[in-house]
């Protein structure tokens, strides 16, 4: 089951994430648990990164470009001792947006991977919403107008979270 689920869920975008993660770089996460390596020192891992930046970066330039980049940013070459201390503190985006400057091609797909979800909560809720308001009784709604009044519940939810009574 478990190898099963690995299979299911270890796809070239994941694994270049997991790599783009500066905290599995960080001495405190390679110190914290036992047989902790860096992500690059992984053979799955680099096989699914090549992957994706093959798929992503078509311009041979842009992908030459992006694993230079990717080389020193596992190797911490020309990093200051601010951007290899954060590692460690900062969440993903925020050192990306704070030192990802260094290496803007690799800041390009980071912004777009890590902002990504991590679970399909977001999906589930707005189905839920949807299945509320397109029932039985209503199957009447076009799809537009259904798709409208998921937009609004969900925008309702949301400003409604900022009131002192939620």
């Amino acid at each position: 089951i478990l190898i099963a689920r690995w299979d299911k869920s270890s796809n070239p975008l994941q694994c270049m994430a997991h790599r783009l993660s500066p905290k599995h770089y960080g001495k405190k996460w390679l110190v914290g648990g036992l047989g902790r390596t860096p992500p690059h020192l992984d053979p799955e891992l680099s096989t699914n990164r090549l992957a994706c930046i093959n798929r992503i970066f078509i311009d041979a330039h842009q992908n030459r470009q992006a694993n230079d980049e990717f080389e020193r940013f596992c190797t911490g070459i020309r990093e200051d001792v601010g951007a290899t201390a954060d590692k460690d503190d900062l969440p993903s985006m925020s050192w990306w947006i704070k030192h990802g400057c260094a290496y803007p091609t690799l800041q390009y797909l980071a912004f777009r991977l890590l902002a990504q979800p991590a679970t399909s909560s977001c999906c589930e809720r707005n189905w839920s919403t949807y299945s509320q308001i397109h029932t039985i009784k209503r199957n009447n709604l076009t799809s537009k107008r259904a798709e409208n009044l998921v937009y609004v519940h969900s925008n309702l939810r949301l400003l409604s979270r900022n009131k002192a009574e939620y």
